[in-house]
């Protein structure tokens, strides 16, 4: 029985062998096993679309066992690839700007508590530079800046008042917030809304008086 005698492909422009599929077998298209990238690749990309859980799962539990190291794999390639990273980024929000405001916006109504421990993190992280922004901006434009804090410092204060806040019950009973009672909060949003529902009910009979 004769065998079979296997025929090498050549590539005419590099001179390279061409493996099974047709790729160029050069140097830096071979992994050290001499495996082919482009076919391994593929190769990976079928088994991953065909067992999206168990990959997901083994992902997961390699995340969760080496945070150390993925954490440092991430920098190292983000600072390789800023640059590239970051037109993508603009790209992708651009052609998915409303599709991931409603995400977010989705996200941040589910997830509250996180959104406000990210939120208090960052401002322990970074408080010099926030209140070096923020004195940068109050010097270039005093009064726009004055403006927009007596829009927000109204704005909760309508939030307090139509919420019957704790810190807005204190501010009535003429006591700090941390100084005052739970109970007392209770009584005196207890007394508001019975002073507002009053107030509501003599309205309404003056309006009957007067039809």
């Amino acid at each position: 029985m004769t065998k079979k005698k296997l025929m090498i492909l050549i590539d005419k422009d590099t001179g390279y062998p061409l493996c099974a599929r047709g790729h160029v077998r050069s140097p830096e298209n071979l992994q050290k096993s001499g495996v082919c990238k482009i076919c391994a690749r593929d190769q990976q990309r079928k088994y991953q679309k065909n067992n999206k859980a168990k990959v997901k799962e083994r992902n997961k539990r390699y995340k969760a066992n080496n945070k150390e190291k993925v954490r440092e794999s991430n920098l190292k390639y983000y600072i390789e690839n800023k640059e590239k990273l970051n037109e993508y980024s603009k790209k992708y929000f651009k052609e998915n700007r409303e599709k991931l405001i409603e995400y977010n916006r989705k996200w941040a109504i589910e997830n509250p508590l996180k959104i406000k421990e990210h939120q208090e993190s960052y401002v322990n992280k970074n408080r010099e530079k926030i209140n070096e922004r923020q004195r940068k901006r109050y010097a270039e434009n005093p009064e726009k800046y004055r403006q927009v804090n007596r829009e927000r410092v109204n704005a909760r204060r309508r939030k307090n008042y139509e919420l019957l806040t704790d810190s807005y019950m204190a501010e009535l009973l003429g006591i700090k917030l941390k100084d005052c009672p739970k109970r007392l909060i209770e009584l005196k949003r207890k007394q508001v809304k019975l002073k507002r529902k009053i107030n509501k009910e003599l309205e309404l009979a003056k309006n009957e008086e007067k039809a």
